[in-house]
């Protein structure tokens, strides 16, 4: 980044009309600051740009014109206990080191754990006047004092470097979440950075603004996180409120393909303007793999796809979360701000969670079975457990138990452990995997379950369950989440953010119950589900002459379920998509790949 911004700032000079012999030593004296935790990365990038001022005047290394780059290696600083004190006595110093100049030379403890998120409890003209106060003193013969006068002054020279205020920041800052912090990171975060310490990333982007002037510009290549987990919520609306995004390229991450820089996973690259312009409209541009060479160059660059557009701070606090959905119509945003929201008609909840899988779940054939049944739902052993699964809509996923053991307490003796009433057995509910590579995908639920941070459920009136699931299981709810996030994680809180508009539920209820009928069938076809009863190439009708007879006739009858499938998934989008007036911008069609029916060939 130094070397190319070097280059840029070359040409800048140069169309000013200075000497290009002058240019290098006034570029390294007065322009580029770098700041390191890394020895050799310092050291390489000072030695990058001693090059690359040489590749510009032969004469860089003659001594008139030789500046040395301005490149800062932060390292850890710690005075052994009175060694300030013998210091500060032999130098006759007191007047000097006050409170806050004592604070502050013990604030680069952790230089190499913190870095440039250290904000330095002294202003920069504070501490350039104690520096050349302290240079100014002569050690005499005071040897013993040399180290601790070295490391004085080495805190006040990264000091001075965190409290400046720069023009312009430029960034790749480290991505960590917050619960890989380790104890004294985690402890500085929550102190110093509360809204944006879900990652460290989130926590350079917050450190960058005070590093720049007021209308400086700061850019930084982060994760796309960010942008639209519940968790960066409060660090978002800060973004948004208090700075303008000028331009942002938004490289999301599909499940496949890799992006555009060659990793797994989304990031985006913006450039904010230290004040706030709330009306202020940005460009904004998203690149997908498909958008991308082998070697993961744009193939056009803007790249002008459907995402390629103009936004503001305003249009996004529009919307419920703030989510930086930079590609949505004028008719998106008023739903998020007219319609009730999922939350308020369906309560979703979140999960229970064992702490011990390996103790309290079981296949469900792996437990007798009366002792799961509903009648043993007053004192249960056993209780049907859900743990969401792989993706498949409207019925299924029906795999384990929850050991229960008659008493709350069993379970609630584990450490970290988490339970659910037994009065939500007798709930309805649907539920929902938490994480998944494909598309949202919606379940009717036993009544008689529990379920778990895998498989998060929510619970409607009786009268709304068949309809809510409905909605669930559209593309409209599925483009709705993806503007609220983008990842592969659906969380109770942004499911519950998605707003509501119902279209006529007679038509609606009729439509899920055949799609019910489609899937309970065929989950109950295999012996994997407890309530299979029989083979379905022996029944009547399907058993032919022949097996390969009685397999045709399975085939037949599969094919046909899952075209009958295609056509309520097709009309179940429609008639969603007519009543958020959303027509021209999804379509209903559901592709057959998308029909979560057993194909012939999987018996």
């Amino acid at each position: 980044m130094l070397t190319y911004a070097f280059d840029l700032l070359t040409l800048i000079y140069e169309e000013e009309g200075y000497a290009p012999t002058e240019i290098p030593a006034l570029i390294l004296r007065h322009n580029l600051h770098g700041l390191e935790i890394c020895p050799r990365a310092a050291q390489l990038a000072e030695l990058a740009l001693v090059f690359k001022a040489r590749e510009k005047s032969r004469r860089f290394f003659q001594p008139e014109h030789l500046v040395r780059p301005r490149i800062i290696e932060l390292r850890d600083v710690r005075f052994a206990e009175n060694e300030l004190r013998d210091y500060i006595h032999a130098l006759g110093l007191g007047d000097l080191f006050n409170q806050p100049m004592l604070r502050l030379l013990h604030q680069f403890e952790e230089a190499k754990n913190f870095g440039s998120l250290i904000q330095p409890c002294l202003e920069e003209r504070a501490i350039a006047d104690v520096r050349r106060a302290i240079e100014a003193k002569d050690l005499g013969g005071q040897l013993f004092l040399r180290e601790t006068h070295l490391k004085v002054l080495r805190v006040l020279e990264q000091a001075e470097a965190l409290t400046q205020r720069y023009h312009v920041l430029v960034a790749n800052p480290p991505y960590l979440g917050g619960k890989q912090f380790n104890p004294t990171l985690k402890a500085f975060g929550k102190r110093s950075f509360p809204d944006s310490r879900a990652d460290l990333f989130s926590m350079f982007i917050e450190r960058g603004y005070s590093l720049v002037m007021s209308s400086g510009y700061s850019a930084l290549v982060t994760m796309e996180s960010w942008m639209f987990l519940s968790s960066f919520e409060s660090f978002r609306v800060n973004v948004l409120s208090n700075h303008t995004t000028i331009s942002m390229v938004h490289m999301p991450y599909l499940g496949r393909g890799g992006t555009s820089m060659g990793i797994n996973f989304g990031t985006a690259a913006a450039i904010w303007q230290n004040a706030p312009n709330p009306s202020f409209k940005g460009q904004f541009q998203c690149i997908r793999y498909f958008e991308c060479d082998a070697a993961g160059v744009p193939t056009n660059f803007p790249t002008r796809n459907d995402r390629y557009g103009m936004a503001s701070s305003e249009d996004f606090l529009q919307v419920s979360g703030a989510p930086v959905a930079y590609w949505v119509t004028d008719r998106v945003r008023s739903l998020f701000k007219s319609a009730k929201s999922f939350k308020s008609v369906a309560s979703p909840k979140v999960g229970m969670q064992t702490a011990n899988n390996a103790k309290y779940l079981r296949f469900w054939f792996e437990v007798n079975f009366p002792e799961f049944q509903p009648s043993q739902l007053g004192s249960p052993k056993w209780v049907k457990y859900l743990k969401g699964g792989p993706f498949r809509r409207w019925y299924g996923n029906l795999d384990y138990l929850l050991r229960y053991n008659k008493s709350p307490d069993f379970i609630l003796s584990q450490p970290n452990a988490t339970l659910l009433p037994l009065s939500k057995l007798r709930e309805p509910k649907c539920t929902w995997t938490d994480l998944t590579s494909g598309t949202f995908s919606c379940r009717l639920a036993p009544d008689d379950s529990f379920h778990d941070i895998s498989g998060h459920c929510f619970y409607p009136s009786a009268s709304e369950q068949k309809v809510l699931l409905g909605l669930s299981n559209t593309k409209v709810f599925a483009y709705f989440l993806s503007l609220i996030n983008s990842s592969f994680h659906f969380q109770v809180g942004d499911v519950g953010r998605v707003p509501v508009v119902l279209p006529d539920n007679n038509k609606i209820e009729a439509i899920v119950s055949d799609a019910l009928c489609l899937s309970i069938s065929d989950w109950d076809n295999f012996e994997t589900s407890w309530d299979f009863r029989d083979q379905p190439l022996l029944r009547p009708g399907l058993k032919g002459a022949t097996l390969e007879a009685s397999w045709r006739n399975w085939e037949a009858q599969s094919t046909a379920a899952i075209r009958r499938m295609q056509e309520l998934e097709t009309e179940n989008n429609r008639l969603f998509i007519a009543a958020y007036g959303l027509d021209g911008e999804l379509q209903p069609e559901v592709p057959e790949a998308q029909i979560t029916l057993a194909r012939a060939e999987a018996r």
